[in-house]
């Protein structure tokens, strides 16, 4: 009790904050240098793509710390180590990224650092005071591509719908629309993941200034969700129908996109107003740092019990260690990229066929799928009759930055020769053994002939078609060393009225070849 007839230093909080400040900037810039990598490759996403947002969440979130400053200067920074055990899981969890390639993961791992960096030097009550500037800094991560497919449809049903009820004759076939006037396609630029996504940061921003409870927050983020979708649909039918109306003389190229925008802004513009009618009256700024001298006693020895203000040399070794804690992620990653590997010489060759099959002298089609930096390409057509099937293997010796089995890059149509009609799974019977296969109908853009495809992957000795497992199964042959080697195979038909025919040829080579299994492992067998 003698603690507390000490005189108090009521600077401690300044004098603090001038040295964990600094030392926070510093360890968050040497994360982002020693991830410089995926810092480098968020930027090129923000820059190409529906992710445009991302420039402006860091300055905003420098803004919302900044807004809470007073609150701050009350608290007092103290170090947290039990961040430390978090701060490996998310580096592993940033080897496991890179190792599969898979940039998002490797996204999520760094801004996981950076905000349990927060949490080791400056403590609980700091990162709690600074738990809305820190979920907000999560928007910088691109994610959301997973919903522009689903997005699509929603808005080519929506659109095809609301054209019927107009009177207007369409046919929807996939994400063409049919018009007597010509056809419109629902491409990704017209799923409204940019307007759903922009919603959404603007939104947080305004439900965290003008409400208080969880429950008007709550709502209006989810009218930021339903509103930016629901018009996106009015605005692809207004397009449409604009279109269709001016016998495609209006809502073409850049009047499509600065009509977008400008009906996108409106929407904003509408949604914040509805949403200032419920706005919630500011409560005043209650300091929530200690006020009469019994309250100043208690916190002082609250903190000489449990939690110590840290000195400044204490803060920076403690954030040294962190970052070079972290530091270890980049470096095992090169060890595993680098071993000793030996050259392989690749000798591709379609697989053998049995009786009534055989192998046409020459690959009988155009269609090849596009795969991105591939050690070899099997193109082969085989036939038992009228209906010829069409073989492709890209295979990869060893994949590496910009020769990607699963990429964004890859697939195997191309949208100026090709249509994308459906897309879902099948079971195939693939070396007598049932497998999910990827289902996909295209149609000819020129000749207007459909085509049934089916692929899938061959990963560290395994069939799959699911990209999420394949990225799994590259991640664990690199992390054990497992023989490197990985293919895709697709075989397609053409149809005619249906695809049932054209299935049913597909499923007869595949139980006609020879195994799929040891013709691909066959490609890597030879090493010198």
């Amino acid at each position: 009790m003698k603690a507390l007839s000490l005189p108090l230093d009521t600077t401690a909080p300044h004098s603090s904050w001038q040295a964990a400040a600094p030392i926070v900037c510093a360890a968050w810039i040497a994360v982002l240098c020693i991830f410089w990598g995926t810092a480098a490759a968020t930027v090129t996403v923000w820059n190409s793509s529906s992710f445009g947002h991302g420039f402006f969440i860091l300055p905003a979130c420098g803004y919302l710390v900044w807004m809470r400053r007073k609150q701050l200067a009350s608290l007092t920074p103290t170090l947290n180590l039990w961040g430390l055990p978090l701060l490996c899981v998310l580096g592993f969890g940033w080897v496991l990224g890179a190792l599969a390639d898979v940039l998002v993961v490797q996204q999520v791992a760094v801004v996981g650092m950076l905000e349990v960096l927060v949490w080791i030097l400056l403590g609980s009550s700091v990162t709690l005071a600074l738990r809305f500037p820190l979920a907000f800094l999560w928007f910088a991560v691109p994610l959301g591509e997973v919903f522009v497919s689903p997005l699509q449809d929603v808005t080519a049903l929506f659109t095809v719908n609301a054209l019927q009820l107009s009177g207007i004759p369409v046919l929807l076939e996939g994400r063409t629309l049919i018009l007597p006037s010509g056809s419109w396609e629902v491409a990704e630029a017209c799923s409204g993941i940019r307007y759903l996504l922009s919603s959404l940061v603007v939104g947080c921003l305004y439900a965290s200034w003008a409400y208080r409870s969880w429950a008007r927050r709550l709502g209006f983020l989810l009218a930021c969700v339903v509103v930016p979708i629901v018009a996106n649909c009015v605005r692809a039918y207004g397009i449409v129908l604009l279109g269709y109306l001016s016998d495609h003389k209006m809502a073409m190229g850049v009047d499509h996109l600065i009509y977008g925008w400008i009906f996108f802004g409106l929407v904003t513009m509408l949604l914040l107003w509805l949403g200032s009618l419920w706005q919630e009256p500011h409560e005043p700024t209650v300091d929530s740092g200690p006020t009469r001298p019994s309250e100043l006693l208690s916190s002082t020895v609250i903190e000489a019990d449990g939690r110590r203000t840290s000195s400044a040399r204490t803060t920076a070794l403690t954030a040294a260690g962190g970052v070079a804690l972290v530091a270890l992620a980049p470096l095992s990653v090169w060890a595993l990229l680098n071993r000793v590997q030996t050259p392989v010489v690749v000798r591709a060759a379609g697989p053998q066929v049995s009786p009534p099959w055989t192998e046409l002298t020459g690959y009988a089609d155009k269609w090849v799928p596009h795969f991105v930096g591939t050690d070899a390409e099997v193109v082969e057509s085989y036939t038992a009759g009228a209906q010829p099937v069409h073989l492709y293997i890209g295979y990869y010796a060893n994949e590496r930055q910009g020769a990607e089995l699963i990429s964004s890059e890859n697939t195997i149509l191309e949208r100026k020769q090709w249509e994308r009609i459906a897309e879902r799974r099948a079971i195939a019977a693939v070396d007598d053994r049932s497998l999910r296969v990827g289902e996909t109908i295209m149609r000819s853009t020129s000749s207007r002939r459909t085509r049934l495809v089916w692929t899938w992957y061959w990963i560290a000795g395994e069939f799959t078609s699911d990209p999420y497992f394949g990225k799994f199964l590259l991640a664990k042959s690199r992390l054990f060393g497992m023989r490197q080697g990985a293919a895709v195979v697709a075989v397609s038909a053409d149809c005619e009225f249906d695809c049932t025919t054209a299935a049913a040829s597909l499923q007869g080579f595949l139980h006609h070849s020879a195994s799929l299994q040891a013709t691909l492992r066959g490609f890597a067998d030879h090493q010198r």
